[in-house]
């Protein structure tokens, strides 16, 4: 038995475009933020509107919402990059001295080790006399494939499900990653020999150079995939 759609009745929440925010930006920081509105009707399923008790008010879309929370001269505001940073008026920002970081410079220099996540090296104990290159790289998602490029005669080996690589061969290139509050672009990194329990070997060791940081400042690749970061 077939009913006509008009006698089957159902109900939505229609949201309309949100209009204008009542102000552009606060005079002072301490103002109240603006305000936007907008329509939330109650509709049939030919965009009638009919009672709000029709549809469920649990479900009920916001109609309104704060805006323009900032204010109008962001460097108005009195020591907004605190001690270790200065506000550009042109471009509304903090400008951190080298090594803090955040939208107002209270982040101090940092620097956490993430792991050894490759080395690379010549493998002369396979084939002594065509030695290939190898790259082996930590695979702690066990997402890397071997590959071997017959170009370059060079191996890529993923050690699967390792996030550090522990065993270093004397004369490798390794690659090191690391997080950092401050700008990369002001970091420069230095390795010294430990043993097991964090001692040093020597106590008057320097630390030995590794390079400065040319990676990219944002990297959520937690798989290793991505070697620049």
């Amino acid at each position: 038995e077939c009913h006509s759609s008009q006698t089957i009745l159902t109900y939505k929440w229609t949201a309309y475009s949100w209009n204008a925010c009542s102000i552009d930006c606060k005079l002072v920081d301490y103002y109240n933020p603006g305000v936007q509105n907008r329509t939330v009707q109650c509709t049939m399923q030919n965009g009638t509107a009919v009672d709000d008790s029709f549809c469920e008010g649990a479900l009920r879309p916001n109609g309104t919402r704060i805006c323009n929370d900032y204010v109008c001269n962001f460097c108005a505001v009195a020591d907004i990059c605190g001690e270790y940073g200065r506000c550009d008026s042109v471009r509304a920002r903090c400008d951190c001295d080298s090594g803090y970081g955040g939208e107002f410079c209270t982040i101090p220099p940092s620097l956490v080790f993430v792991g050894i996540v490759s080395q690379s090296y010549k493998d002369v104990t396979t084939n002594t006399s065509a030695p290939v290159n190898v790259i082996e790289r930590a695979d702690p998602c066990r997402v890397l494939l071997s590959e071997y490029d017959t170009a370059t005669e060079t191996r890529t080996q993923p050690m699967t499900g390792v996030d550090s690589l522990s065993t270093l061969y004397i004369g490798a290139s390794i690659g090191v990653r690391w997080s950092s509050n401050g700008s990369i672009y002001n970091l420069a990194v230095g390795m010294i020999r430990v043993d097991a329990n964090g001692a040093l070997f020597t106590a008057d060791e320097w630390p030995f150079y590794v390079g400065t940081s040319l990676a990219s400042s944002k990297c959520d690749d937690e798989c290793y995939e991505e070697m620049s970061c």
